[in-house]
């Protein structure tokens, strides 16, 4: 719902020359409410039953609400009243794409998705990071209940920037590590109060002191700020990365890579339709755009085929062979990976082995009638693989049916009509068993995310096959009776995309609040270690974590609600600029804390209504 004004200019001015206060909006009385003095304390979107009330000649011509009648509409509702969610799109455009988004305000309601804008972070995190259901949380639980708001964040923490605002600052604190609160552990952050001349910081989440290292100490200000926060990002930008020192990434030491597996079904389904020649030659494509770290010149991504049926291939491309070879892997009960060397390799090193076997391989299964096809040991084949190279890593799978050979994770067909409209429903929806609920488990803690493409003809149990993706923080990519000549360039750029974004491996999620709020639940692709910890095998520029929250005690009007999102990640490269002074055999993590700072409301008007 959008309910009320934007800020205007000489409010902002006032609001950031002094204390804060809640900016009281009433809501254009109804005719059918009850008339109570009580307001809503929050700052929410213009466009419904209200126009925009800005500052400035521009506004001078502009109407204030209308205010209907019950005798208007005739049936009890005012159609004014209506939110119209076209008209506030607009408005919401016209309003911001002529005017930075500044984060310095507390509860202010960020633009639109739908509209494009330009954020000045100034200390709480950019709505293309962090974005809350609302921005003013009931101070009670009781209020909560009351207001029937849904209390949660939507953390997406590889956002893409548009090239206006700059990439995300990096902060290196050497070999100590990201400087945090000695409670809580909680990132350094602007929101942080330094005490003792700066010789101590009180955290906002927990209220502990702690001491600043000698290191990093600096004298504040007469406002009890420090000094040089333009200079430092963690303390005058709502969103930074820090980069992890050696001693906090020890349990990483043995890995040291990326890869990529791409693994294609040369089953007759897939010969018959032309998508095994038309992965292969998208596979040459892909393999020369790998992603990158900025900076890096090459990719340090490595690359390895699997071809498979009712058994599966492994491929041979050490650069230094003559051409490909093929090893038969016929045991799909207990799968092992039997090549060592040469499976996962340099694309750049290996192109000329890795183009000869792309073109080989549709005229190798050209006459296949095998119709059969297995899937849990193609994913367990891809594990072990990365498992060996001690890689994390992206198992690229295109399937075409329903994996019916007698092998684990076999599946039945699962569409019984007799079922349709009665209780049992539902189980149409549900995994068929546990196997691929545990073999993603496995796949999480390798740091192993699964991206499946299905193109099936027939019936292809999803909810089963894609408990994979939605657990690993993979894509799953459905194409219903694929046709190259209609189907081909949907694919082509989904696949593109799909290889081509930016991603980070072996994942860890934590978000800190303030005293009075707690974290309630997690939602998205994700596995919980425990109930405080999220644990992502991979998360790319397109993922969500949806968090939720509710009250353990009472808020505060003057403090509001402090939130931030510390997330490590593992990044590509291993060895380059992300740490040039140190050039660490440990693989770098880099460690992401986002904030918000929310208003509090100590009163909801009656004259909600929902309809």
């Amino acid at each position: 719902m959008s309910n009320s004004t934007r800020p205007c200019p000489s409010l902002c001015k006032q609001q950031q020359s002094s204390a804060f206060r809640p900016i009281h909006h009433p809501y254009p009385p109804q005719p059918d409410a009850i008339k109570t003095p009580n307001t809503l304390c929050c700052s929410l979107h213009p466009g419904v039953g209200q126009e925009n009330i800005h500052s400035g000649p521009e506004a001078s011509g502009a109407q204030g609400p209308k205010v209907g009648s019950l005798e208007d509409s005739g049936d009890g509702i005012n159609p004014d009243l209506i939110p119209n969610p076209v008209q506030a799109a607009e408005e919401d455009k016209m309003w911001w794409e002529s005017q930075l988004f500044r984060t310095d305000l507390r509860g202010q309601v960020p633009p639109l998705t739908t509209t494009h804008f330009t954020v000045d972070d100034q200390g709480i995190a950019s709505p293309r990071f962090v974005r809350c259901t609302t921005y003013a949380f009931p101070c009670s639980q009781e209020m909560a209940q009351l207001s029937h708001l849904p209390l949660a964040a939507i953390v997406k923490p590889l956002a893409t920037l548009p090239e206006e605002e700059g990439p995300v600052h990096l902060v290196d604190h050497g070999e100590g590590g990201p400087i945090r609160c000695e409670r809580c552990i909680a990132s350094m952050c602007p929101l942080m109060q330094f005490l003792d001349n700066g010789h101590s910081f009180q955290c906002p989440f927990c209220d502990a002191v702690s001491r600043v290292p000698h290191h990093y100490f600096h004298p504040i200000d007469y406002s009890g700020k420090r000094a040089d926060r333009p200079s430092r990002a963690e303390l005058s930008r709502g969103s930074y990365e820090f980069l992890l020192s050696e001693g906090e990434c020890k349990h990483n030491q043995g890995q040291s890579r990326v890869g990529f597996i791409f693994m294609i079904d040369v089953s007759y389904n897939a010969v018959r339709s032309g998508l095994l020649r038309l992965i292969c030659a998208e596979l040459k494509k892909a393999v020369q755009h790998l992603p990158r770290e900025p900076g890096a010149e090459e990719s340090a991504v490595r690359v390895g085929f699997i071809t498979y049926d009712r058994v599966l291939h492994f491929y041979n491309v050490k650069e230094s062979l003559i051409q490909p070879q093929m090893v038969v892997a016929t045991d799909i009960t207990d799968v092992t990976v039997p090549l060592l060397d040469g499976f996962l390799v340099n694309p750049k090193e290996s192109s000329v082995l890795i183009n000869s076997l792309l073109d080989k391989i549709p005229l190798l299964f050209a006459d296949s009638l095998e119709g059969e096809v297995v899937f849990g040991p193609v994913i367990q084949a891809g594990l072990e693989a990365l498992k060996t190279a001690e890689c994390w890593g992206k198992l690229f799978l295109f399937h075409t049916s329903l994996p019916t050979t007698k092998a684990p994770g076999e599946l039945r067909k699962h569409n019984d009509n007799r079922i349709i409209s009665t209780n049992r429903e539902q189980t149409l929806f549900q995994p068929q068993s546990s196997y691929y609920q545990t073999l993603a488990e496995q796949c999480v803690q390798q740091g192993c995310c699964v991206d499946l493409f299905l193109f099936p003809t027939q019936y292809v149990d999803v909810a089963s096959l894609g408990l994979l993706t939605l657990r690993t923080g993979g894509d799953l990519y459905y194409y219903s009776n694929f046709r190259v000549d209609r189907d081909a360039e949907q694919f082509q750029f989904d696949f593109q995309r799909d290889v081509q974004k930016v991603i980070g491996f072996n994942a860890k999620m934590k978000v800190h609040t303030r005293k009075g709020i707690r974290v309630a639940n997690y939602l998205g692709s994700l596995h919980m270690e425990n109930t405080s910890e999220v644990k992502l095998a991979a998360v790319d520029s397109d993922k969500a974590v949806v968090v939720e929250f509710k009250h353990d005690g009472k808020l505060s009007e003057e403090v509001g609600v402090h939130i931030q999102v510390r997330k490590a990640r593992q990044t590509f490269n291993f060895a380059l600029s992300l740490r040039p002074a140190h050039h660490s055999p440990v693989s770098p993590r880099a460690l992401t804390p986002q904030q918000c700072n929310i208003e509090c409301t100590m009163s909801i008007s009656t004259e909600w209504k929902l309809w």
